[in-house]
């Protein structure tokens, strides 16, 4: 009887560790799997911690290259007014020769007629007549001149209003895609992303000297209005190889013009 009791006891006992094991095993199992899961998501952390730094990084950015677009275009504009003060000016010059030239030329036809009615002072009528033709002839070339500047001042002008529209053309363009940036930056990265700053860089590129590619355009060839950075120029001219790097038009130190964007 003893014997069976004991026995019986200790199959029970057998049983109990056996169903320790089991548990012991299962928490093991467990403790695996909430380590791996652990594991996971501290990449996962670590991954949207690195996105989020990414994304803040592209917004300041785009901030800075949005002032550096707004002060460009603000100093676009100074560059417009100054180039209406400078036509109103040219016009103004235009109006005033071209009344001294009406009034010359009534002089002139006036002595035609003096002469005509004062036949005995043919010569000296003749020689008045000679001046006043210079002066009459000086006037007009003055005129045709003037007429000239204003042409190219109103070219210019136009160039210039152009450069200030599309600048504030991409401006408008790198708000949105700052915008975009924004709502995008708390929720992963925006596929827009790439896309604005694929657009910055070709912005860069537009507005950098396409000799040395580095330094911002600040030099305008008058005769066909394509633009370089100063240094480029100034090395163009000293090499006495005065063509335009883009068209090939002639140019000298006078055609230059230093513009500020």
């Amino acid at each position: 009887r003893v014997h069976g009791e004991f026995t019986h006891g200790s199959q029970e006992l057998m049983g109990e560790v056996e169903a320790v094991g089991r548990a012991f095993d299962e928490c093991q199992q467990r403790l695996a799997a909430l380590t791996k899961e652990m594991h996971a998501k501290e990449q996962l952390n670590q991954k949207l911690l690195s996105e989020q730094l990414s994304a803040e990084m592209i917004k300041t950015n785009t901030k800075q290259e949005q002032a550096v677009l707004q002060r460009r275009g603000d100093r676009l504009q100074e560059i417009v007014d100054e180039q209406k003060k400078a036509l109103a000016e040219t016009q103004k010059n235009l109006a005033t020769l071209t009344e001294d030239y009406k009034a010359k030329r009534l002089v002139w036809e006036q002595l035609e007629i003096a002469v005509e009615q004062y036949k005995r002072s043919e010569r000296d009528a003749q020689n008045t007549l000679k001046d006043t033709k210079a002066a009459a002839e000086r006037a007009e070339t003055a005129v045709r001149e003037t007429q000239a500047q204003l042409a190219a001042a109103q070219a210019e002008l136009d160039e210039r209003t152009t450069e200030l529209r599309n600048a504030k053309e991409e401006i408008v363009v790198a708000n949105r895609k700052l915008a975009r940036t924004k709502s995008g930056a708390s929720g992963g990265p925006d596929p827009a992303t790439a896309e604005l700053q694929d657009e910055l860089r070709a912005l860069r590129r537009a507005i950098n000297c396409s000799i040395c590619t580095s330094k911002p355009k600040n030099t305008v060839i008058k005769g066909c209005a394509h633009a370089f950075c100063r240094d480029c120029v100034d090395r163009n001219l000293s090499s006495r190889n005065r063509k335009c790097p883009s068209c090939g038009q002639k140019f000298s130190k006078d055609d230059v013009m230093t513009v500020y964007m």
